[in-house]
């Protein structure tokens, strides 16, 4: 699929929930200091507050990063404006958002079914297909988004499909894929899911292959030689300077 998303440099570094190494994760500090950096793709998560308003935010409670044991989905947008996380960064709106990062692409993982709809709601009202792609571990949110989304988006593939399509590989078959793009982890489970093989298989298919789960320099070296698209990693300063060393950094 020829699409601006996929297609804006010649090898996709995301900064996995902005550069979260040095500030905290899916928020404004974290994304500008990914941008600051040359980054131009960020992989972020959402979900939807209790009156259907959609934040950047990838856990079920704000336990992890406030401390507090509340789940997400009983809080309103006014209570989560007045949250701070740890460090005191603000819990970000996905449309001021992208607003603000308005030549950024963003990859976003809609974590629950109550997101789908507003999500698909501000990536119309915005008309920014151009530069989001869909994702989502659930197959069906993912198909909902599809069919929900007014123009040409980017998807990837979920997560029952995607095991479909490393089975497929691991046999030496060539899947048939029909997303634009296959978001893996390099393990599962303890175990290394993606190898030489693996990788041959799915980009003879015409997809793109990404592959998220690993901050380590002799995997993303690994990783960039097998041949990968793009990978999303924490340590956004090591993935550059690597792919600077490598002559891939555009």
């Amino acid at each position: 699929m020829n699409h601006p998303f996929l297609n804006a440099r010649k090898f996709l570094p995301f900064a996995h929930r902005g550069e979260n190494y040095l500030k905290p994760e899916n928020t404004f500090e974290a994304f500008k200091t990914a941008v600051d950096l040359g980054y131009s793709h960020i992989e972020t998560d959402v979900r939807a507050s209790k009156d259907g308003i959609v934040f950047i935010f990838h856990d079920p409670t704000l336990e992890r990063l406030t401390g507090e044991r509340i789940p997400f989905h009983k809080l309103t947008s006014n209570d989560l404006g007045k949250i701070r996380l740890k460090g005191g960064a603000i819990i970000p709106k996905l449309d001021e958002t992208l607003e603000e990062f308005h030549q950024i692409y963003f990859n976003i993982d809609a974590k629950t079914w109550d997101v789908v709809s507003p999500l698909a709601l501000t990536i119309n009202q915005l008309k920014i297909f151009h530069r989001i792609c869909v994702a989502s571990f659930n197959d069906n949110r993912v198909l909902k988004l599809r069919k929900l989304i007014e123009g040409p988006i980017c998807f990837s593939a979920g997560a029952i499909k995607s095991i479909k399509i490393l089975m497929m590989a691991h046999l030496g078959v060539t899947p048939k894929i029909v997303e634009p793009c296959i978001q893996l982890p390099l393990f599962f489970k303890g175990i290394k899911i993606i190898n030489k093989a693996v990788v041959s298989k799915i980009k003879k298919s015409g997809t793109k292959l990404h592959i998220w789960g690993t901050n380590k320099e002799h995997f993303i070296n690994e990783l960039i030689d097998l041949g990968v698209d793009g990978l999303m990693v924490d340590d956004c300063i090591l993935l550059k300077e690597i792919l600077i060393r490598k002559g891939l950094w555009d």
